[in-house]
Parts: structure tokens; C-alpha cells; sequence
């Protein structure tokens, strides 16, 4: 990984792959004997961490014309994919979530089971740009407003 090699030594390197191309059966898990499948994410993983890898965020889906995949407004409807990887438990890997994470509470009891080491949100922000905000609020936790906007609203929690 030649990235790894001209960026700061403590920018952790993040790779986003497709933990499935939905090409061999109807389960998110399902092998795929002539595609790729979470068996080959986690040989990958094995593979990239000892060059540099840090944290493998895995989506799935949009890699074939006319599989465009799945999508779900399920919460978590990927978390599978990345509970497999976790279970390689592939030393010094961190293992990032995306699909529908969408509530704070259950993104935290995501965490809390080891079924990932982050969650990432991407539609979410565009549907609440605030959403950081609405997950603290899930959780009772107290976030501050950035200072341009502080001094309209209160710190909640």
C-alpha cells in the first residue's frame, strides 16, 4: 500500500470494499463460487493489514451491471457482513459498519456487541444534517453546538 507510505504516521487508512456483490444466492452471506463474497473480504484483510491497513468499512452490493444490490431502510441491514470480518479477528484490524445506522441507541448496542468497531452514517446526514445532534439526543449524552451557532441554542443532553 503505497498510501500508507505518504501519509502521516498517525492518519489511520481506511478501505471501503463491497462485502458481498449479491451474485450468490438470496442471504447477504451467501458464497459466491465466481464473485466476491465476505470469505474474500477477510482474505483481503488478512492480506492488507500487514501493509498498512487500518480500518476496512464494508458496504456491499454495485459491483455488477444489473446487481445493483440491496438496500434497505432496515437499521443495520449490512452489520452482518462486518460481524464476519470481526469474527476472523484479524489482529490490529478495525472493523467499520454502514446500512441504515440511523439511531444512536442501537448504534452504541451495535458497538457494545462486537459486531463492529465503528459505525459510519452517510444518507442519514443528508436527510438530518443535525444528526449528530439527534444520535447524542438517542443517547442522553450532552453535545455542544459548533460556536457560530452556540449562542442560538442551548447545549442539550
Amino acid at each position: 500500500m503505497a498510501i500508507r507510505s505518504v501519509i502521516p504516521k498517525d492518519m489511520p487508512l481506511f478501505l471501503r470494499v463491497s462485502g458481498t456483490d449479491y451474485n450468490g444466492g438470496d442471504h447477504i452471506l451467501s458464497p459466491d463460487p465466481k464473485g466476491w463474497d465476505i470469505q474474500q473480504v477477510i482474505e483481503l484483510c488478512r492480506r492488507a493489514v500487514p501493509l498498512g491497513l487500518d480500518v476496512i468499512d464494508i458496504s456491499s452490493g454495485a459491483n455488477l451491471p444489473g446487481k445493483a444490490g440491496v438496500m434497505s431502510w432496515d437499521f443495520g441491514f449490512q452489520v452482518p457482513l462486518a460481524e464476519q470480518v470481526k469474527k476472523a479477528n484479524i489482529e490490529g484490524l478495525i472493523v467499520a459498519s454502514v446500512g441504515s445506522l440511523n439511531n444512536g441507541k442501537l448504534s452504541e448496542e451495535l458497538l457494545q456487541s462486537g459486531k463492529a468497531d465503528l459505525t459510519l452514517v452517510g444518507r442519514e446526514f443528508i436527510k438530518d444534517p443535525s444528526y449528530v445532534y439527534t444520535a447524542a439526543k438517542d443517547l442522553g449524552i450532552s453535545a455542544r453546538w459548533a460556536s457560530q451557532y452556540s449562542w442560538m441554542w442551548p447545549i442539550e443532553g
